[in-house]
């Protein structure tokens, strides 16, 4: 689409909304594309098949009898530019309302290498020197002073907690022996109970 749109370019287009009845989906294309508009469509023939082209409607939507359906014809803008294979009406995506200049210089630019820096390098090194900053100051400074009294009282929690832990302990060893013994006792009982 030289000149009209460069590489790079970013435009706002307005999505058509198809139709499923033929005669509807005519109209309705008639409606909203007119000669010299630039539109977006999927190339169903030509060596651009399948690909999203965007280029100016040159003739509107007609019935072309060698492909047996509605068409419209598109073309870049290129001085000498090929008109393109007929475009089917329900490959339309969409047709340009605007070119958006500063964002296409905002994209451009997170996408360059120096904007690349700018954008990820220059944040990432900020946060690593913010971060050696803080373990250099940690480690030059005294650890924080604790108050004598909270100090006590973390001491204590931390003994009774460990006194409950213990007991715990001994009270499910305590379990597991008398199971054990129970064990141990049954078994003696049926050997002896076997034995004449």
């Amino acid at each position: 689409m030289l000149p009209s749109l460069k590489p790079n370019d970013v435009i706002l287009s307005r999505v058509l909304d198809h139709r499923e009845n033929q005669e509807d989906e005519r109209r309705y294309i008639t409606e909203n594309i007119k000669e010299g508009d630039v539109v977006t469509y999927i190339a169903e023939y030509g060596v651009q098949r399948g690909l999203s082209i965007t280029h100016q409607v040159v003739e509107g939507v007609h019935f072309d009898a060698e492909v047996g359906r509605y068409v419209i014809s598109a073309q870049g803008t290129k001085f000498g530019a090929p008109v393109d294979p007929p475009v089917p009406i329900e490959n339309i995506q969409a047709v340009m309302v605007k070119k958006v200049g500063f964002i296409a210089a905002i994209y451009n630019f997170a996408t360059s290498l120096p904007g690349l820096i700018i954008l990820i390098a220059v944040p990432a090194a900020f946060m690593l020197a913010v971060l050696i900053l803080r373990l250099v100051r940690v480690a030059k400074g005294k650890p924080p002073a604790i108050d004598p009294e909270r100090k006590a009282e973390i001491e204590k929690e931390i003994a009774e907690k460990a006194v409950r832990d213990y007991e715990e302990l001994i009270k499910k060893k305590k379990e597991i022996a008398e199971r054990a013994v129970a064990e141990f006792k049954a078994a003696q009982e049926k050997e002896n109970s076997g034995r004449p």
